[in-house]
């Protein structure tokens, strides 16, 4: 039974060392006016879990330097606001309608590469919408110039990212994963040495 139980333990620290990986996810506060979109905020954030946005018949296409697409995110831009009436006397919804909006607001969750270039808004029918830069966010770019007749292709350059990717990210993931280890090690330690003492003092009781 106790062999059980710190076999339980083990497993549950080792699946939340591993589901303790962060990633990130460009936030863009995305705005509807009259048919037209906009954005006014845009950042990079870090999570554990996987932001979404609701998903609709707008595309939010993720482009590197390369021209390849990189993902593709549905998400719904919402235009219509429900209404209901409650008649006071019998507490039951007696009127209800379909307002369209002329303005609206989102916020748009779109996982974040490190050698993005832009991300193109669509509309269902694939009209373009909205085209936003996010080159300023990427890490790593590759540079290709033409000299005279031939095409040079220098290293690849690093870019120094916004405050919301810092570069001592990393290194903080490489220090929680070294906390996760070291307190794994020190609990097993704990558990084992309890275990052999109990075991030395049972025969003589």
């Amino acid at each position: 039974m106790k062999k059980s139980i710190i076999l339980i333990l083990m497993l549950f620290l080792l699946v939340a060392s591993v589901s303790a990986q962060i990633d990130h996810f460009y936030s863009i506060n995305l705005v509807y006016q009259q048919g037209n979109l906009s954005y006014n905020i845009i950042s990079v954030e870090p999570s554990e879990e996987k932001l979404k946005t609701p998903e609709g018949d707008y595309i939010a296409e993720v482009v590197s330097f390369d021209n390849e697409v990189l993902n593709l995110t549905y998400f719904d831009m919402s235009r219509k606001m429900f209404i209901d009436s409650v008649n006071p006397e019998t507490e039951e919804i007696d009127y209800g309608a379909i307002i369209e909006l002329n303005e609206s607001e989102i916020t748009l969750y779109v996982p974040y590469y490190e050698n993005a270039k832009e991300i193109n808004i669509y509309d269902w029918d694939l009209n373009k919408k909205l085209n936003i830069k996010v080159d300023s966010y990427a890490k790593e770019t590759a540079i290709v110039e033409e000299v005279e007749g031939e095409i040079i292709e220098e290293d690849q350059k690093e870019i120094v990212p916004k405050k919301e990717i810092e570069k001592e990210e990393p290194i903080k993931k490489v220090l929680f994963g070294v906390l996760i280890g070291l307190g794994i090690l020190i609990l097993l330690i704990f558990i084992l040495v309890l275990f052999f003492r109990k075991k030395k003092v049972s025969p003589e009781t």
